[in-house]
């Protein structure tokens, strides 16, 4: 026999739901498009962390070496072909992305019109 359960607890558990649905959907903003030459130096800022600030980094969803940073800041030297993806910055509390940049390397910058 189905036991009833109040309405008021549906309510609750709709509400923790769309909740916990939001925090884990919600939008994202759009990563920062970057251009670099091949053989080139890059430095990436983690957003508007503070230079010390404790942050990790990612790229294509793996997790970088901490010795490739600068405090916060991630560098890059020599660029090959290879470190085009998309970089985030996370607080290391948080697996939020503070910062994303979508880093293209190539022999050339595009041209602007």
């Amino acid at each position: 026999m189905a036991v009833p359960v109040p309405w008021a607890c549906c309510a609750v558990l709709a509400a923790a739901t769309a909740v916990v649905y939001t925090q884990r959907h919600s939008p994202q903003e759009a990563p920062h498009v970057q251009y670099e030459r091949l053989g080139s130096d890059v430095t990436l800022p983690c957003g508007t962390a503070n230079w010390d600030a404790a942050v990790m980094w990612q790229v294509n969803g793996t997790d970088l070496a901490p010795d490739l940073l600068n405090g916060s800041q991630l560098v890059l030297r020599g660029l090959e072909l290879g470190h085009s993806g998309l970089y985030a910055c996370f607080h290391r509390d948080s697996w939020h992305p503070r910062h994303q940049v979508l880093l293209h390397v190539g022999s050339s910058l595009p041209s602007t019109f």
